[in-house]
């Protein structure tokens, strides 16, 4: 294909190759395969992680990149009948694997007809299995994910009905809702979540009654909680456990019942971060935010007056989240 004319919303998996198969060669191979799969995650706002593979000479190697890090596979030596017979393997279960292992998520489909994305947001309200969905529809993407590693922040204007006739320039998408996705660092029991936002936001919702004049805006949930979909026949989470496997200490042990656990400060560079990746009891979950209303962005803002007249509106809420 043409440089020129490819499209990274259209890529599978990103392959970058060289002649050599110095480590040099993989190295720089690497890189430029991370700066595309970047650009993927960019333009593929229903991917979940993204597959790559390096070329160097006759040796290959797979790459997966998930929010927390990146998985190599070992050297495939493609001049060898093993190797040959390995990378045929791979492409064969790739051919027969489901949706959602390719990196795909299933719960975000695009309507041809329609002209537009259905997104499924879990509503957890009486249920933490996942099994209540509430449906939105969306023509574009608001907010993109635009690193490699990381929470994969993304906002989507939303219409909370579906519409009965294609999307176009002359019948936009009215949207009512923003849903946010993201892949945050959870407790792996829901009960113990202390950085659960959908549980903040319901308090916000109890604590300031829809109808009751506040003197603000107040955000207001419509549905939220963490994604489920189908894999292998099974309702699963989507978390970094069913894209890794659990950590073997968690194998060993009663996830159910184990409690959150002492765990040393990181240092890195200086900098002593709290909580990260290794606290056996934190992982990246997938959640999805369904709120309104929908506001304007910051850069629509007219004069310095009108900027510092929206900073006080959203400090004042902020006073009275934590005088409450």
């Amino acid at each position: 294909m043409d440089r020129d004319k490819a499209s990274y919303a259209d890529m599978l998996a990103v392959l970058e190759a060289k002649k050599g198969d110095s480590e040099q060669d993989f190295k720089d191979a690497f890189e430029q395969l991370y700066l595309y799969t970047r650009q993927t995650y960019q333009m593929q706002h229903n991917l979940r992680f993204a597959w790559g593979l390096t070329v160097c000479g006759r040796k290959v190697c797979v790459i997966h990149f998930g929010p927390d890090r990146a998985t190599a596979s070992p050297i495939i030596d493609v001049g060898t009948p093993e190797g040959r017979q390995a990378l045929i393997g791979l492409f064969v279960n790739c051919a027969l694997c489901e949706y959602a292992q390719l990196g795909r998520d299933p719960t975000i489909r695009r309507l041809d007809s329609l002209n537009c994305w259905e997104i499924d947001c879990p509503d957890d309200t009486g249920d933490t299995t996942g099994g209540t969905v509430v449906k939105y529809y969306y023509s574009k993407v608001y907010f993109a994910a635009d690193r490699v590693f990381g929470r994969h922040t993304r906002c989507f204007l939303a219409a909370s009905k579906m519409p009965t006739v294609a999307v176009s320039e002359s019948n936009p998408l009215i949207p009512d809702i923003i849903v946010k996705d993201a892949w945050a660092y959870a407790h792996r029991i829901p009960a113990k979540d202390i950085r659960d936002e959908v549980k903040g936001l319901r308090s916000i919702d109890s604590e300031f009654p829809e109808g009751v004049d506040t003197g603000f805006i107040v955000p207001r949930i419509k549905a939220g909680g963490r994604v489920y979909f189908e894999l292998n026949g099974k309702r699963v989470e989507d978390n970094t456990d069913t894209m890794y496997g659990k950590p073997p200490e968690l194998v060993e042990d009663n996830t159910d019942t184990m409690d959150e656990r002492p765990t040393e400060p990181v240092v890195d560079n200086g900098d002593t971060r709290y909580k990260n990746l290794y606290d056996p009891c934190l992982f990246r979950t997938h959640r999805r935010i369904a709120t309104s209303p929908i506001g304007e962005p910051l850069a629509e803002v007219k004069s310095i007056a009108e900027f510092v007249t929206v900073v006080c509106d959203v400090m004042v809420f902020h006073y009275e989240l934590v005088r409450r």
